[in-house]
């Protein structure tokens, strides 16, 4: 069987109407995408956006989803952490803040019990910065950096970012205020550096290809910033594996969040 990852951004924690804060993890939006995750079946989780998550919040889900090793990054640099559940042995971790405006889970696994024909694999979470463009690429450079050499490795994550794979669905005049500051570059153009930036060390793209596969907006329409169809959800491999990524958007996943979730398989 091949290995499948699913990363997800989960807006706030988890917050609804019916919860603060403080108690966005235990709503029923949480309930919903748990049901969501334990029916997916997937060997690794990586979720954004787990504010006032705490790591027994994060093992309480991996045991929903038969997961027995999980990391939650508590300290980052903002409010929005990234953990990452697996039923493969977390063999080493970091939790990288350094050059990052929220941070970077960095997780060797030992996935010799599957059908891979390899036995280690790096998976790395992660949520770029909402604001510059040229930060992002910083950003992403980082990210490359992280990697270890000679081992298979996947980033996956809300990059904040458009492709020019997908530059068909993106013109400029879609980008106005705020949105343009994100997404435009100085000359007024859509800026696609940050995931250019990626590929140019060597990553492949896993949703490339094939019809525009968009992450953001959901049903769920609580972000502004999500005022046009785009793919900010992304997974990125080294070119030895071979992989591919797909958004599930579904009635179900419609409600979950601000983003749809992304599914990964490694063959």
């Amino acid at each position: 069987m091949p290995i499948t990852l699913i990363s997800f951004n989960i807006f706030h924690g988890g917050l609804d109407e019916f919860t603060i804060p403080s108690t966005a993890p235990t709503s029923d939006r949480v309930a919903r995408i748990s049901a969501y995750l334990q029916a997916a079946k997937p060997d690794v989780v990586v979720l954004t956006e787990l504010n006032n998550w705490t790591p027994a919040h994060l093992s309480a889900l991996a045991s929903k989803l038969s997961h027995d090793f999980s990391t939650l990054m508590e300290t980052t640099n903002t409010p929005f952490r990234i953990g990452l559940t697996s039923r493969f042995e977390i063999l080493t971790v970091e939790h990288v803040r350094s050059g990052f405006h929220h941070g970077a889970v960095v997780a060797k696994l030992d996935v010799s019990g599957s059908s891979a024909n390899f036995k280690e694999l790096v998976v790395v979470g992660t949520h770029l910065t909402p604001f510059l463009p040229s930060a992002r690429v910083e950003e992403a450079r980082q990210l490359a950096r992280l990697l270890p050499r000679g081992l298979p490795a996947v980033i996956t994550g809300d990059m904040n970012a458009l492709s020019a794979h997908d530059s068909g669905s993106y013109a400029s005049d879609m980008f106005t205020g705020a949105l343009g500051r994100k997404f435009l570059d100085p000359t007024g153009e859509v800026d696609f550096s940050a995931v250019e930036a990626l590929e140019a060390c060597g990553l492949v793209d896993l949703g490339k290809g094939g019809s525009f596969d968009y992450s953001v907006p959901t049903r769920l329409e609580v972000d502004a910033m999500h005022g046009a169809k785009m793919r900010l959800d992304y997974a990125f491999a080294t070119a030895e594996l071979a992989a591919k990524a797909n958004v599930v958007r579904n009635s179900e996943t419609d409600w979950l969040s601000d983003h749809y979730p992304l599914q990964i398989t490694l063959a």
